[in-house]
């Protein structure tokens, strides 16, 4: 307990509180020897003691989140800084040459449209674009399928088909705000347009023995992560249930496959 309160008092708020001192903390009777276990005031002194620990515990974890944070900030501001200054610089430049950032465009979309079934600026596109096509789908963000959205029921409403592509296990841009579970939930967010959904489960590209690892690998590897935690947002195991691929029937056992630890 010592060296904790020494450490914490010297500004370590990362201090590790092992499980004994979670003893400590959880059960007061802890703190005593058995001769002191029927002493009214020894057991009342560690039930106070056991309290002010607790607290004390409490206070770090809070206040190493606000710490941590404030380090990497004090760390990364000049870069921070200067990347402040050049996106002001960029605005100011665009906005005297009247250019807009394409990377801009999804959030002015979004203010265009605001609550609007049917806007003027989709009305105007779909006098022009019939049918489209998202590729990499599984990387859309939620502000880009709010924009895309209306597109493509104005198309289906006047009878035009789109096309959606994707792999939700290829999902790499949360970064961005990719958000996979729209291409997951695509079914029933479309439900009402009965859209034809294709799964492509024959692998044309890898040899047999590649799929066949890659088929017992990845199945085996979500149910692991499903287990070892229980109660993630995400089921490793929903995301990946369309992960086993068929091999063309002309393909030989070919392939080779060797891991290294």
């Amino acid at each position: 307990i010592d060296t904790y309160l020494r450490r914490i008092e010297s500004g370590q708020l990362d201090a590790e509180f092992g499980s004994r001192l979670q003893g400590f903390a959880d059960r007061p009777e802890n703190l005593l020897k058995k001769a002191d276990a029927d002493n009214g005031n020894m057991t009342q002194a560690a039930a106070y003691f056991s309290e002010l620990l607790s607290t004390l515990r409490q206070f770090q974890q809070k206040s190493l989140t606000h710490y941590t944070s404030a380090s990497l900030a004090l760390k990364h501001l000049n870069p921070l800084r200067l990347l402040g200054v050049i996106d002001e610089q960029v605005a100011t430049l665009n906005h005297e040459n009247n250019r807009f950032l394409l990377a801009k465009t999804p959030l002015l979309l979004n203010e265009l449209i605001e609550d609007s079934d049917a806007p003027f600026i989709f009305e105007k596109m779909g006098s022009y674009f019939q049918h489209v096509m998202i590729d990499e789908f599984q990387d859309t963000s939620t502000m880009q399928w709010k924009n895309f959205k209306i597109l493509l029921l104005e198309g289906m409403a006047s009878g035009f088909g789109n096309l959606i592509v994707g792999d939700i296990k290829q999902s790499i841009y949360r970064w961005r705000n990719g958000d996979w579970t729209i291409l997951g939930n695509i079914g029933s967010e479309m439900k009402a347009w009965h859209p034809d959904i294709r799964n492509l489960d024959t692998n044309h590209r890898s040899e047999r023995r590649i799929i066949r690892f890659n088929n017992m690998l990845f199945s085996a590897a979500a149910d692991l992560l499903d287990r070892l935690s229980p109660h993630a947002p995400i089921r490793m195991s929903d995301a990946y249930a369309d992960v086993e691929q068929h091999c063309p029937a002309d393909k030989g056992e070919c392939g080779y496959v060797q891991l290294r630890f």
